[in-house]
C-alpha cells in the first residue's frame, strides 16, 4: 500500500504531465504544498478529476463543484 508521500509524488508526475489546461497549474501548486485560493482550488479538482485535462467537458451535474468548474458544460438556447 502506498504512503500518502508516494501518492503525492505519482499525482504529481501525472498532474506534470497533463494536458496544459485551466487548473492544471493549480494542482501542480497544491501537489507541492503551495497554499490555494478558493478558485484555484475548485480549478485544481476539476483539473484532477477530468483525467489531468483530457476530457473537454464534466458530465457530473450532481457534482457540488459543477456549477464552479471551468470544465461546466454550458447551457445551449434553443
Amino acid at each position: 500500500m502506498s504512503t500518502l508521500v508516494e501518492t503525492r509524488a505519482i499525482m504529481l508526475q501525472s498532474a506534470k504531465s497533463g494536458t496544459s489546461r485551466t487548473g492544471k497549474r493549480d494542482l501542480v501548486n497544491h501537489l507541492e504544498g503551495k497554499r490555494l485560493t478558493r478558485n484555484q482550488a475548485i480549478k485544481a479538482k476539476c483539473f484532477d478529476c477530468n483525467g489531468m485535462g483530457e476530457q473537454d467537458s464534466c458530465i457530473i451535474e450532481t457534482c457540488a463543484l459543477n456549477p464552479f468548474s471551468p470544465y461546466r458544460q454550458k447551457a445551449t438556447v434553443a
